[in-house]
């Protein structure tokens, strides 16, 4: 390994947990989607706003957390571990 490499085994496990946080955010807004579209197909009875709520909820909150997490670990792995001497 030269000294203008980075680790690889960082930037492979960064990208692996990058990519599963992917699918669990991926998940979580299939099924506030389809919580959504229960509740809207629900509309002649009562309470049927909660399932909507419920599921923007679960959108806004799995969407905003992964953008996070993304922007956070993409970060990382673009960084550099080599010392500047």
């Amino acid at each position: 390994m030269t000294g203008s490499e980075s680790l690889p085994l960082k930037n492979a496990t960064l990208w692996f947990l990058l990519f599963c946080c992917g699918l669990t955010a991926g998940y979580l807004v299939f099924v506030g989607l389809v919580s959504i579209w229960v509740g809207v197909h629900q509309v002649r009875q009562n309470g049927f706003w909660l399932p909507i709520a419920a599921g923007a909820l679960v959108v806004f909150a799995a969407s905003w957390l992964f953008h996070r997490l993304a922007r956070f670990l993409y970060s990382q792995i673009r960084q550099t571990d080599r010392l500047q001497l």
